[in-house]
């Protein structure tokens, strides 16, 4: 397997993930959904989109600069995130035909940690 690294060009940061990584800053574009604040349409990047070795399913990866480092705090951020999360796991799921929904991670840069739903945070 052919192993790369990729380097986030916005907070420069360098990930290796081989043959796993499938999209980086991936655009979306999705009609607004009965609950989206929106009049017609979401548009945003999805920083990265990676495929989970153990499980085979779609794990989107957001990048988060946020200067916090306390657990409580770093869960504060992940639920103002919920709704960016909800709406890129949305967009892969309708865009790409899936059968499940992605899970969502938010990558604490500063802090170093990644928060997800697994962690019940979001």
């Amino acid at each position: 397997m052919k192993t790369m690294t990729y380097k986030c060009d916005r907070c420069g940061i360098e990930w290796t993930g081989g043959e796993n990584v499938l999209y980086r800053e991936l655009p979306v574009l999705l009609p607004a959904g009965d609950t989206d604040r929106a009049v017609a349409c979401i548009t945003g990047v999805v920083d990265l989109v990676y495929r989970d070795p153990a499980s085979g399913e779609l794990v989107i990866a957001d990048y988060k600069t946020d200067r916090v480092e306390r657990t409580a705090d770093l869960r504060e951020q992940a639920r103002r995130y919920a709704g960016q999360g909800a709406v890129h796991q949305r967009a892969l799921r309708e865009g790409l035909g899936l059968a499940y929904t992605p899970r969502f991670e938010l990558w604490f840069l500063h802090a170093d940690r990644i928060e997800s739903e697994d962690d019940a945070t979001i």
